[in-house]
């Protein structure tokens, strides 16, 4: 049983070591789109709804930079999860 744990202790600590430059490439990315959300005008509650529900940081870009509403925000999520679940 130590064997199985230890084994997998191993692929859990390699895994998490592999994914910090993704991690922080994300994180980098979050301060940018937070900028942008709020000179945009929209509060923090929408800004966290779009980046929640959208699956494209450059799309939510697009979107606080040309200045759409929150209703084009909340129409491209649901396009945007419907293709998620197989949907045209």
């Amino acid at each position: 049983m130590s064997e199985l744990i230890q084994k997998h202790k191993s692929a859990f600590l390699e895994g998490m070591r592999d994914g910090v430059p993704i991690g922080l490439g994300y994180f980098a990315v979050s301060f940018t789109l937070g900028i942008a959300a709020e000179k945009s005008g929209l509060n923090a509650w929408e800004g966290f709804l779009a980046s929640a529900l959208l699956n494209a940081s450059a799309g939510e870009y697009a979107g606080f930079v040309g200045g759409l509403t929150m209703d084009t925000h909340m129409s491209s999520a649901m396009g945007s999860q419907m293709s998620c679940l197989g949907f045209p």
